[in-house]
């Protein structure tokens, strides 16, 4: 095989294996538009007059992180697995992501339970900055178990 073919395959793997999911249109970046989001989860904490106004703010920026989640609910924040538009979230994101709390489902395992947390950050309203922080329980075979802090002002 010539050499520029296997650069190309090379090139075509590799780029596979950091495919990111395409951006959406500025109008989309709303939790109503967006799929990442868990949403039928998160409405469960709103009443449908607020979850209807809040899932079509757009958004300004979201991180989502793993964490594990101790016997007492709290979480330990793990890795970013993802940032919106960039990491300049990631720092206030950890801040507020502390904050959730989970009550786990423990199996057989003695490993703490693992679990994902949004951190969601809408632009300034004229009463201050919203974010909304959301975690839920990964791989729970009893179904998801979720917290919402609702939102909270930064």
């Amino acid at each position: 095989m010539k050499p520029a073919a296997l650069l190309g395959i090379g090139l075509l793997a590799l780029g596979g294996c950091t495919h990111q999911p395409p951006p959406l249109p500025p109008h989309q970046h709303t939790l109503a538009a967006d799929a990442r989001f868990p949403r039928g989860e998160m409405a469960r904490f709103f009443s449908p007059e607020k979850w209807s106004r809040l899932r079509e703010i757009e958004y300004a920026g979201y991180v989502i992180m793993e964490a594990q989640i101790r016997p007492d609910g709290s979480v330990v924040l793990g890795r970013e697995t993802e940032s919106y538009p960039d990491a300049s979230w990631n720092l206030l994101a950890r801040a507020l992501g502390q904050q959730a709390r989970l009550l786990p489902a423990m199996g057989a395992s003695h490993l703490d339970p693992k679990a994902e947390i949004y951190v969601v950050f809408f632009p300034s309203g004229w009463d201050g900055n919203l974010a909304l922080i959301f975690g839920r329980q990964a791989g729970d075979p009893g179904g998801p178990r979720a917290t919402c802090l609702a939102t909270t002002r930064y």
